[in-house]
C-alpha cells in the first residue's frame, strides 16, 4: 500500500503509530524475473506491487549535490558474464550479470592531492546544479503526498567512491589535507545549494524530530 508523505513522516518520527509499514527491502533475486514470467507471472507479481507491500513515493528535491558535468559512462566491453564500463569518475566499473545488479570498482581515480584536482571541478558549486523545473513539479508532487528529498553525498562514502575504502583509511592519517579538502568541497557545494529549493517552496521533508 502507498502511504502518503504525512502518514510516512509521522511514523519514522515517532509521532504515530496508527499502523505498521511493512516492506520488501531487495528485489527479486537475480534471474527470479525471467523464472517467474516463463511460468506465468504478471508485471504486477514481479514488481511485486500485487502483494501489496508499503512503500512511500519520492521525488527529487531539484537539485544535484553529487559529481556534476562529468564525462557520461560508456560500455568498455561486455561477455556473457559480466559488463565493464567507464564511469563519469574514469572508473574501471565491473557487474557481474549473473549474481549482482550493482557494478564494483575495479580501480579509483584518486591517490593524492594532485589526483583530487584534477576532478575536483566536478564536485564544485555552479549554478546549472539547480534544476528550477524540478523543483516546480516537486512542489506539485508534494502536495499529492509524495515525499521530497535532496541526496546529499555521505562524510564517508564520497572519498571512498574516489580513493576506496582501504586508501581512504590510510589518507585519514597520511594526507588528512586530502580528506579535508573532498569534504569542505562537497560542503562548500551542498550549503548554497540547499535553500534554493527552499525558497521555490518545494520543501524538503525533514526526517528529525
Amino acid at each position: 500500500m502507498r502511504w502518503n508523505r504525512r502518514e510516512y513522516l509521522e511514523y519514522v518520527t515517532f509521532k504515530a503509530n496508527e499502523k505498521r509499514m511493512f516492506v520488501e527491502l531487495m528485489g527479486p533475486l537475480i534471474g527470479l524475473e525471467d523464472e517467474w514470467r516463463a511460468q506465468g507471472a504478471t508485471e504486477d507479481e514481479i514488481n511485486l506491487s500485487a502483494f501489496d507491500w508499503d512503500y512511500v513515493a519520492y521525488t527529487d528535491c531539484g537539485a544535484s549535490f553529487d559529481v556534476f558535468g562529468a564525462p557520461q559512462e560508456k560500455v568498455f566491453e561486455e561477455t556473457k558474464e559480466y559488463i565493464i564500463t567507464i564511469d563519469a569518475l574514469g572508473r574501471k566499473m565491473k557487474l557481474m550479470k549473473a549474481s549482482a545488479t550493482i557494478p564494483l570498482p575495479m580501480d579509483y581515480p584518486v591517490r593524492n592531492m594532485d589526483d583530487w584536482l584534477k576532478i575536483k571541478h566536478y564536485y564544485q558549486f555552479r549554478e546549472d546544479r539547480i534544476n528550477y523545473k524540478q523543483i516546480a513539479s516537486a512542489k506539485n508532487q508534494q502536495q499529492e503526498g509524495v515525499m521530497v528529498r535532496a541526496q546529499i553525498p555521505g562524510g564517508f562514502d564520497l572519498p571512498r567512491q574516489l580513493m576506496g575504502e582501504e586508501e581512504l583509511c590510510y589518507a585519514y592519517f597520511e594526507q588528512p589535507e586530502l580528506i579535508k579538502d573532498i569534504l569542505d568541497t562537497a560542503a562548500d557545494t551542498a550549503v548554497p545549494i540547499l535553500p534554493k529549493p527552499q525558497k521555490a517552496a518545494a520543501m524538503l521533508d525533514p526526517l528529525r524530530n
